[in-house]
């Protein structure tokens, strides 16, 4: 029983992801999601990047209330494929349980509230930094508006599998929300 919950939430994790980023990649945008009305930009180990060529915004929700929340950005550099491309998560967890937690304008952090960020430079598995990589896991995002439209600000450290680490600074996203 327990073997088959993992493998039901680790299916599902991959599912929207794989769905989050079909749509973050796509080429097909009308002019209210046009990419240059929405962002994300930080300052990553001292450098600005900025965002906001493709963006994707995922949600669950459970008896009317949100739940999870999941976002992706790219950069879309049509030489790179897409790199980097930078992810926000909460409460959307690659493995286990959601917590029980309804998302509101307010700040989130880890381990309250699953949040989970991840910089992909590239495709390559080693240039992956991600928040959980890093411990303690001291990543938070504040959403300050959800509504139509969802938009925040975020910080903290992220590192990747080799231990290379990258602090992000001063981020802040704006992106239209599903309904």
């Amino acid at each position: 029983m327990k073997k088959t919950s993992i493998i039901l939430h680790c299916t599902r994790f991959l599912v929207f992801c794989g769905l989050l980023f079909c749509i973050a990649c796509s080429k097909d945008r009308d002019e209210e999601t046009a990419p240059e009305n929405y962002y994300l930009k930080a300052k990553i180990n001292g450098v600005d990047q900025n965002f906001n060529f493709n963006y994707s915004i995922g949600k669950t929700v459970s008896d009317d209330q949100l739940i999870g929340l999941g976002m992706i950005f790219c950069q879309n550099d049509p030489k790179t494929n897409s790199y980097p491309s930078f992810i926000l998560k909460i409460n959307q967890p690659e493995y286990g349980e959601r917590k029980a937690i309804t998302i509101t304008s307010r700040l989130f952090d880890e381990p309250n509230d699953a949040v989970e960020v991840e910089f992909a430079k590239t495709q390559a598995w080693e240039d992956r930094y991600k928040s959980k990589t890093h411990i303690p896991n001291d990543f938070t995002i504040r959403l300050t508006e959800i509504g139509e439209k969802v938009r925040g600000t975020f910080s903290g450290t992220i590192e990747n599998d080799s231990g290379e680490k990258f602090t992000v600074e001063n981020g802040e996203f704006f992106v239209a929300f599903p309904n």
